[in-house]
């Protein structure tokens, strides 16, 4: 992970950040998400829940009805845009400038991802992917 804060830091932001997206699923959607795992590296989080289909869900995905059920999700996901985005700026205290999400059937998968704003770097962002390390270290 690459990140620039503490490993209890990051792991403390991650749990807040799973709680909060897991709140906003169970207040907006039928099943009561308990299982989400929050990643971060740099200026991207993910968060993957898992088994968000209740019941009805998955009878309707048994009989056929899979891909109306997805586009639903995503454009309930869609709507949310601003309440989950304000959530993850509200934990990482940084701007969300990018928001997708996606849903899987089998297995019962959501991915919500954000690109937050980047922070003021002191090394243009195209050298850091370009040079090696220690050349990097030289131009310092």
């Amino acid at each position: 992970m690459k990140t620039h804060l503490p490993s209890e830091d990051v792991e403390e932001l991650k749990t807040a950040i799973s709680a909060s997206i897991v709140g906003l699923y169970n207040t907006h959607f039928p099943r009561r998400v308990t299982m989400a795992e929050t990643f971060i590296d740099k200026d991207v989080v993910l968060c993957l829940l898992e088994a968000i289909f209740d019941d009805r869900e998955h009878e309707l995905i048994e009989n056929g009805g899979e891909r109306a059920l997805l586009a639903g999700r995503a454009e309930i996901q869609e709507e949310l845009r601003e309440e989950f985005s304000s959530a993850v700026e509200k934990v990482t205290e940084r701007r969300v400038i990018a928001f997708m999400s996606a849903n899987h059937a089998d297995p019962a998968l959501a991915a919500e991802v954000f690109v937050l704003e980047p922070k003021p770097r002191s090394t243009p962002r195209w050298l850091e992917t370009t040079l090696p390390r220690d050349a990097l270290a030289k131009l310092s």
